[in-house]
């Protein structure tokens, strides 16, 4: 019994007859059940018949590529062609084109990947008993050691720590993701990356195939005792939807834990939900939302649009806590006592009394401009001067932000620089865990450009929520 087939074909509607009699033939010699034999022949009439007629509208002069693997889970479906290109698409690509419904329906992990010049494949995988002793050392094929499992393309994918020498591929596989896009735009710069390996402020994931750079995710590193950011991931474009990030992602939480970090932390797109659920999915928990978080430009990337929106995008910022110490003294000013209370929950945090020994943390005293993004940021720790206060909302930094944010210290009270930033036209943006200084902060936000409120996609019920109680804020600000 073979475990594993493959079957080429003319692109013709003949194809459709002699597929369904191979499944059926397949499904025979592996002891599938009647009822998902007819389910497999009914999945294997929709992707073949999808491929005749939508990717080689009818007229033939192609190939239609089968195959069938067994797995300890059932079988592995997979139809490969060279017809008319399309998107990626299936879980968090988005809808899959007309024509697919049925397959949909009946599988598991249903995927159109598109392959670039080697074509496209539409993957999924069918629940089913089977007679096939898969644990077996040698099952004529199934589930082969150095296979997929799941009839997708990373059978040769090495997963790793970078290092030097991958800083050119790094900035150049930035590059065909975002264009000049992105929101950390030094790592279009080699040179730069070299340099934060070499001090230990950044700590890359790389995936490659043969030598082919296909996908990065980085851990950008402040301080020992501060959250780092987790992201300036990039996928190739042609090695999307195969769950290459989450092997990634595994990975690079494994070093977070390694390195003691408190907490790791993500900025996903309010433009969609497909980053969201990549993180939720992973433990990290909702706890910022920032209003024009994002470029205009780079919104367009997210969503792929020939144009740019006009208006900038929201982030939401999450959290995955690695620390073990969930303790934190906060001072949490009475405005925003209850959200802060349900934020620190979320995050699996417990906040206790304040601290009498804490003095105010050493922050900058003018507002820095991050030019990566137009944004700008400025800190308050302690007691504030308000003329001091609004001598850094004139300044020529936080004027020509599109939207500047304030980070207030939660180790001490700060209801009096709140109000000030409040009657400024600050509002809620969420909870900083182990921020500057290894502190929890309460960030505000007041954009200053036009900036995306209305039709946001929050994933989590928690991000629904915590958008609620942003735009209330909002109205209740001058």
């Amino acid at each position: 019994m073979f475990g594993r087939i493959t079957l080429t074909m003319p692109a013709s509607p003949a194809a459709v007859g002699i597929a369904e009699a191979t499944a059926r033939q397949f499904a025979t010699e592996a002891g599938i059940p009647s009822a998902e034999t007819t389910v497999l022949v009914r999945v294997v009439r929709c992707l073949v018949t999808f491929s005749v007629e939508r990717s080689y509208e009818g007229r033939g002069g192609g190939e239609v590529e089968l195959s069938f693997e067994l797995d300890d889970l059932g079988v592995a479906v997979d139809v490969h062609d060279w017809g008319i290109p399309m998107r990626r698409s299936g879980g968090p690509d988005g809808p899959l084109p007309p024509g697919l419904e049925e397959a949909e329906a009946a599988g598991q992990e249903v995927r159109l990947i598109n392959l670039a010049n080697d074509g496209k494949r539409i993957a999924l995988h069918l629940v089913t008993p089977h007679q096939i002793p898969i644990a077996a050392r040698v099952i004529d094929g199934a589930a082969d050691a150095t296979r997929s499992g799941r009839g997708v393309a990373i059978d040769d994918i090495v997963i790793r720590d970078a290092t030097l020498v991958d800083s050119t591929a790094i900035a150049q596989l930035l590059f065909r993701g975002y264009a000049f896009n992105y929101r950390h735009r030094d790592f279009y710069t080699p040179s730069w990356i070299e340099a934060q390996f070499r001090a230990g402020h950044v700590f890359s994931t790389v995936a490659y195939v043969d030598d082919q750079l296909v996908g990065h995710h980085a851990i950008l590193v402040d301080a020992p005792n501060v959250a780092a950011e987790s992201g300036v991931a990039v996928i190739d474009r042609a090695w999307r939807g195969l769950g290459i990030f989450d092997v990634m992602f595994t990975h690079t939480v494994a070093r977070a834990r390694l390195m003691g970090l408190p907490a790791i932390y993500g900025r996903a797109t309010c433009a969609h939900v497909y980053s969201q659920r990549s993180e939720l999915k992973n433990g990290y928990r909702e706890a910022t939302l920032m209003l024009g978080g994002s470029p205009a430009v780079m919104v367009q990337e997210q969503l792929g649009e020939a144009e740019a929106p006009a208006v900038r995008g929201a982030n939401l910022v999450s959290y995955l806590r690695l620390a073990d110490q969930v303790e934190r003294s906060i001072a949490a000013p009475t405005v925003y006592r209850d959200e802060l209370a349900r934020l620190f929950e979320h995050l699996g945090l417990v906040a206790v009394g304040v601290d009498s020994a804490a003095v105010p943390a050493i922050v900058p005293d003018a507002v820095h401009a991050e030019v990566e993004d137009g944004t700008a940021q400025l800190w308050l720790s302690g007691p504030q001067d308000s003329h001091e206060l609004g001598r850094l909302l004139r300044s020529e930094g936080a004027r020509l932000a599109d939207v500047l944010y304030a980070d207030v210290d939660l180790t001490l009270p700060a209801d009096d620089g709140v109000a000030v930033l409040r009657d400024n036209g600050f509002f809620l943006a969420g909870l900083v865990h182990a921020g500057r200084d290894g502190r929890d902060w309460l960030r505000l936000q007041r954009p200053q450009a036009d900036a995306q409120i209305a039709d946001l996609h929050l994933e989590g019920e928690v991000g629904r929520w915590l958008l609620e109680c942003v735009l209330s804020d909002r109205r209740s600000v001058s």
